[in-house]
């Protein structure tokens, strides 16, 4: 069986498993602080690493070179865009 998208399809499902995926994260972080690193938190906001770097995300930790975010920040921040 193949399932063939169009580029709209395919972009609606992608946001639609991100929006499903960060309700979870949100759901599930509520009271705890869970932090990624800096690859994982771009591949979550679907950017490159050296445009997270420029947006304006809380940064959690940072020890020598190594940069954390909080899932939290990160699901608040994509929230917070959504289209209404």
């Amino acid at each position: 069986m193949s399932l063939i998208l169009t580029p709209a399809e395919r972009a609606n499902l992608i946001d639609s498993a991100r929006d499903a995926l960060v309700q979870k994260l949100y759901d599930e972080l509520a009271n705890d602080v869970q932090v990624v690193s800096k690859a994982r938190a771009a591949g979550l906001l679907d950017v490159e690493g050296k445009t997270l770097e420029t947006m304006r995300l809380p940064r959690v930790m940072r020890t020598n070179k190594l940069v954390k975010y909080n899932l939290r920040d990160i699901a608040e921040f994509i929230a917070s865009r959504r289209e209404k």
